[in-house]
């Protein structure tokens, strides 16, 4: 009897290649672009130009490098060679060599910023090593003695959350975007007055600088008006995070099919938020100084990612084992708060710094946005807490599924680590 063809290899195989494909053009398009600038348009061509071109290139051959294996393992099993063996479990010594490794790496690169040029072309191997390590050593960090499953598997994840999720969440995140904007455009047209001094302004943006100052006094009662604000608030810490905790395990939706305990599930979801934290760091490209603050930013919101995802991935192959669906809406209720918080403590504080709107001091958007960065700190640090204390739970609920333990009881199938189907075809 033929074998029947696994189309979800197919698709692994097929989006993998053609995403990786597209980084490789896009990074060379970048290179031959930076190099005609550079020999025929030198004296226009700005250090911290050229510096942003080689940034976006070297992000690309990175993101490029880590689509490739997904490609790899899933056109092995499409010709019958899969690779069965389980993807590395990472021990407490990998997580601590990473989370070692980033600080050196981060202080590195900021002075490499201090030095300037020619020392600062270094920057692009610095940015995609601090944001690859980071997202690594917490990934590590909470999935040790845990494995998703198969090498297949493992790179699948990881290629999904890296581009399929992401494309998927700016669609959705686009839509809500322009609606909030044609809201916003009918509400500034409903002021004639206002409309009739902001025209002339727009039209002569282009050549006059100080413009961008004008508008920002025109529009201040606009952007004081706490209708604008919680409109912001409502888009950036409730829709963002409802889109994006249900789409970051994208590739765990995916093989729903597939045997997937709850440990695995849980290391699935990490490794699903890695790949989502590590595609939001790269296109920030900043070059100068402030690269270093950027990162440390970056490292805390890749963190978040990697915990949220984790718990909605348990919450997911929970419920693909057990058929009910309680255990799903809490941990997807759980990240969502978890995410909305953080983005309302982000938002708050850059209100507070750039007080775009004017506000009064003692104004209770300033005040809190003066209080949140305790707040950033705390989820942070709450975050990291628990990855380790759940990953702890886990390898003790395996601990004693191998030695027959449970609390005194049979041990529950679904505390296995490896499902014995495991060697199936598998995404």
């Amino acid at each position: 009897m033929p074998k029947r063809t696994d189309w979800l290899s197919v698709l692994q195989f097929g989006l993998s290649l053609l995403a990786a494909l597209g980084m490789l053009f896009f990074m060379i398009s970048l290179l031959l672009f930076a190099v005609t600038n550079l020999f025929i348009d030198a004296a226009s061509t700005g250090e911290g130009e050229l510096l942003g071109l080689l940034m976006l290139a070297a992000n690309a051959g990175f993101t490029m490098l880590l689509l490739l294996p997904s490609a790899w393992y899933s056109l092995l099993n499409l010709f019958g060679q899969q690779e069965r063996a389980l993807a590395s479990q990472p021990a407490a010594r990998s997580s601590l060599i990473w989370l070692f490794l980033v600080p050196i790496l981060l202080s590195a690169g900021y002075g490499i910023t201090r030095l300037g040029s020619p020392w600062v072309y270094l920057l692009p191997i610095f940015h995609v090593l601090v944001i690859g390590g980071t997202a690594a050593g917490f990934y590590a960090a909470g999935s040790r003695g845990l494995s998703p499953g198969s090498r297949q598997r493992f790179w699948g994840l990881l290629a999904s959350g890296l581009v399929l999720g992401p494309v998927l969440i700016l669609i959705i995140e686009t839509v809500f975007l322009i609606v909030f904007g044609l809201a916003a455009l009918v509400n500034l047209t409903s002021d004639q007055e206002l409309l009739n001094r902001l025209i002339p302004l727009l039209e002569s943006f282009p050549e006059s600088p100080q413009v961008s100052e004008q508008l920002l006094e025109l529009l201040t009662p606009w952007l004081s008006s706490p209708l604008v604000w919680i409109s912001v608030l409502v888009f950036a810490a409730v829709l963002v995070p409802l889109v994006e905790e249900a789409l970051k395990p994208i590739g765990i939706w995916l093989i729903f099919r597939r045997p997937l305990t709850p440990g695995q599930g849980f290391a699935a979801g990490l490794l699903s938020g890695a790949a989502y934290g590590i595609f939001e760091s790269l296109p920030l490209t900043v070059t100068g100084e402030g690269w270093a603050s950027v990162m440390l930013t970056r490292a805390g919101t890749t963190l978040l990612h990697i915990f949220t995802t984790g718990v909605v991935g348990w919450g997911l192959a929970t419920t693909f084992q057990t058929r009910r669906i309680g255990q799903l809406s809490r941990a997807y209720l759980a990240a969502v708060i978890l995410h909305g918080l953080w983005n309302s403590f982000t938002l708050l504080t850059t209100i507070g710094e750039l007080n775009l709107g004017n506000l009064a001091p003692d104004h209770p958007l300033l005040v809190l946005g003066r209080m949140s960065p305790v707040g950033i700190l705390t989820l942070a640090s709450g975050s990291l807490v628990c990855l380790l204390v759940v990953n702890r739970w886990f390898v003790q609920r395996l601990e004693e599924a191998e030695r027959g333990e449970y609390n005194g009881t049979s041990v529950p199938e679904e505390t296995l680590r490896v499902d014995s189907s495991i060697e199936n075809s598998e995404t």
